[in-house]
C-alpha cells in the first residue's frame, strides 16, 4: 500500500504538465546569426524574457521527472533568480499543498457507486491492464477501482520511478526554498483543486483513450521519460519538440491545446498586470505551456507588445 500512495502522490506531478507539442516557425524561434547559434551550444534549461522600457519577466520552463543528480544552476538561471524580485510557480510544492491534492484525488479518482474500470473497458483493453499491472506491483484489483484518468497517472508515474526518476518537484521545490530564503515575493498560478480536476473533469470517452494509450506505450515510457529529463536539463529544444513523453501523445491533440490555450490566458492577465509595474520577476511553468504551437505563452506576450527572446544570462 505505501507503493501505491507513493506513485499517487508523484502522479499528481504529471497534472498535464508533460505535453509538448511541435513549436513551428513563431515568435519563440531564435534568428540564424553566428552569435545565437554559439549560446544555443551552452548547456541547461532554456530561458525566456519579455521585456519592456521598465521590467523583466523570465520564463522557465519545467518538467516533473527528473535524475536525482540533475544539474541546472546556469547562468541564465542564476542571473534571472537573482534579479527577479517576484517568482511566479506553477503550484505550490509544499509538502501541505501535495496533501490537500492526495486528497482531492482519492475524492475524484476512486469510483464510490459500484462502477469499475473494467465495466468501462473492452475486453481486450482490461486484459492489456491486467498484464502491465503486473509490472508495477499494485494488483489488479486495485486499480479497477481507479478512474482513468487517475490509472493513466499512476502508470506514467510507477514508469518513471522504475526508470529511476525522481517526481519529488526537485527543480521547484529548490527554487522555492531560495526564493524564501532570499525573502522574494511568492506566488503561485494554479491551486492544488485546480491541478487535480484539470484531470477529473475531462470527459469520461477521452480518459478512456488517455488511460488506453498509456497503457500500449508503457513498457517504453521509462526511458523516453529519462530522454525528456536529459533533453530538458541540455536545454535541447528540438527532441523535445519532435520526440517527447507526453500527455499530448496519449491525448487527443485539439483537447489538449486548447486546455493549455486556457490556462495561458488565464496565466497572462496575471503577468500582464505584473509587468504594468516596474521590477523583475521570473515564472516557472511546465514545458508545454512555453513551447506548443499557436498558444505558447511567448506569443502571447508578444501580442500585449512585450519584445520577447531567448536568455542566456547576464551580459
Amino acid at each position: 500500500m505505501r507503493k501505491l500512495r507513493s506513485i499517487l502522490t508523484a502522479g499528481l506531478a504529471l497534472t498535464l504538465s508533460l505535453g509538448l507539442t511541435a513549436c513551428g516557425n513563431n515568435a519563440t524561434e531564435q534568428p540564424e546569426d553566428a552569435e545565437v547559434e554559439a549560446k544555443d551550444k551552452v548547456l541547461g534549461p532554456a530561458v525566456w524574457v519579455a521585456q519592456d522600457d521598465d521590467s523583466n519577466l523570465f520564463l522557465i520552463g519545467t518538467v516533473p521527472y527528473m535524475q536525482d543528480n540533475a544539474e541546472w544552476e546556469t547562468l541564465a538561471i542564476s542571473s534571472a533568480t537573482n534579479e527577479a524580485n517576484t517568482f511566479f510557480f506553477e503550484y505550490d510544492p509544499s509538502d501541505n499543498a501535495a496533501m490537500a491534492s492526495t486528497m482531492l484525488t482519492q475524492d475524484l479518482g476512486f469510483y464510490s457507486d459500484g462502477t469499475t474500470l473494467a465495466d468501462l473497458l473492452q475486453p481486450e483493453d482490461a486484459d492489456k491492464l491486467r498484464l502491465v499491472s503486473e509490472k508495477t506491483g499494485i494488483p489488479f484489483g486495485r486499480w479497477i477501482n481507479f478512474k482513468p484518468w487517475l490509472a493513466a497517472m499512476v502508470l506514467g508515474a510507477d514508469a518513471a520511478e522504475q526508470a529511476g526518476l525522481n517526481g519529488d518537484d526537485l527543480f521547484i521545490k529548490d527554487m522555492t526554498r531560495q526564493a524564501r530564503i532570499d525573502r522574494k515575493t511568492i506566488s503561485y498560478l494554479t491551486t492544488p483543486e485546480a491541478r487535480v480536476r484539470a484531470l477529473a473533469d475531462i470527459p469520461e470517452d477521452i480518459q478512456l483513450r488517455f488511460l488506453n494509450r498509456t497503457v500500449n506505450r508503457y513498457d517504453g515510457l521509462g526511458a523516453k521519460m529519462v530522454a525528456t529529463a536529459d533533453n530538458w536539463q541540455d536545454g535541447q529544444l528540438a527532441p523535445l519538440l519532435s520526440d517527447s513523453v507526453t500527455l499530448h501523445t496519449q491525448m487527443p491533440s485539439r483537447e489538449y491545446k486548447e486546455f493549455l490555450r486556457a490556462r495561458n490566458k488565464e496565466w497572462l492577465e496575471i503577468l500582464d498586470n505584473f509587468m504594468q509595474g516596474q521590477g523583475d520577476g521570473v515564472v516557472f511553468v511546465s514545458m508545454p505551456y512555453l513551447l506548443s504551437e499557436e498558444v505558447n505563452l511567448q506569443l502571447m506576450l508578444i501580442d500585449r507588445k512585450y519584445n520577447v527572446k531567448r536568455y542566456y544570462g547576464a551580459e
